[in-house]
């Protein structure tokens, strides 16, 4: 067996629970057990920047101060958030190459997961307009005498749609490291939900729909079926959906249903009024969605999504 360390950049930014600062955590890599550790405490007093987690001896000289992460406080609450960049890895293996052969599909179960659970948004689904006040643009005024001078060119921020959503937790970071070790993927319907509201988060509002409308059918048959219910031999959304409202009542309204069917059908048939969906729309879809999906697809260990 040979002892390896290594460490792995989080594809986005990952909002924390100061609480997981210096945790470690098991989790496992093609059967092999690994232990996942976590940036630790800044290193002076009222610090912000995370440091290398402890047990980690290799040093990787960076000159962002930030790689690790950072402690802060919330913008909107002012709670103290650990935002943590990076994490690092310990294990004793037979084959240090399966790293590289099964880093990748790990990261890619432990960001649907968290999606999931904590209602960020980690998987690259959807173009995120940049949010940095830089300029983008490079203008140069042109002077009559041949020379040029550079000027700023303000331009404004991509819309972007909020959405509700928790830090992770130890008890989620737990569970999701967990769970991307053990090789269990999200279900279908949970990562079409995740997609969904990434889409929504950057106003691609339209293809949001159509991903919960996807979703949607997927639980309303699993329930269907738990339930005994014949599926009709043309099992289209607005049958379905019927059909689940009638035997489970109070799953959904009926007001609610036709809303989701209309607006859902509009955009997938392309009939009068398609081609834009609201923000009202898309996040009202996303609810009734994501309460289909939560009860045909409950989450592992009694877990809850914290949006």
């Amino acid at each position: 067996m040979t002892d390896i360390e290594w460490q792995q950049q989080i594809p986005d930014f990952l909002w924390c629970d100061p609480e997981v600062i210096g945790q470690s955590y098991t989790s496992a890599l093609a059967g092999e057990e690994i232990t996942v550790h976590l940036p630790g405490e800044p290193a002076v007093a009222d610090g912000a920047y995370l440091t290398q987690p402890a047990p980690i001896l290799g040093k990787v000289h960076h000159e962002d101060q930030a790689i690790w992460g950072i402690l802060r406080r919330d913008s909107v609450e002012p709670e103290l958030v650990a935002i943590v960049r990076r994490i690092a890895f310990t294990a004793a293996v037979a084959d240090p190459d399966v790293v590289g052969r099964e880093m990748d599909k790990w990261e890619q179960r432990l960001t649907s997961w968290l999606d999931i659970l904590t209602g960020q948004h980690l998987t690259a689904v959807g173009h995120r307009p940049p949010r940095q006040f830089e300029n983008r643009t490079s203008m140069f005024e042109r002077r009559a005498d041949g020379t040029v001078k550079p000027r700023f060119t303000p331009r404004s921020f991509g819309s972007i749609y909020s959405l509700k959503q928790g830090l992770a937790t130890q008890e989620i970071l737990g569970k999701a490291f967990e769970l991307a070790g053990s090789g269990t993927s999200v279900p279908l319907p949970w990562l079409l939900i995740r997609d969904a509201r990434a889409l929504h988060r950057v106003t691609h509002t339209r293809r949001a729909v159509i991903e919960c409308g996807s979703a949607a059918e997927m639980a309303i048959v699993k329930l269907l079926k738990a339930d005994k219910i014949p599926i009709p031999s043309l099992p289209t959304l607005g049958k379905t959906f019927s059909l689940l409202t009638k035997h489970r009542r109070g799953i959904v309204s009926s007001g609610n249903r036709n809303e989701f069917v209309k607006v859902r059908n509009r955009e997938v048939h392309m009939t009068a009024g398609s081609g834009y969906v609201s923000e009202a729309e898309s996040s009202r879809i996303l609810d009734i969605a994501s309460l289909l999906v939560e009860e045909a697809f409950p989450m592992p260990s009694g877990l809850k999504k914290l949006w």
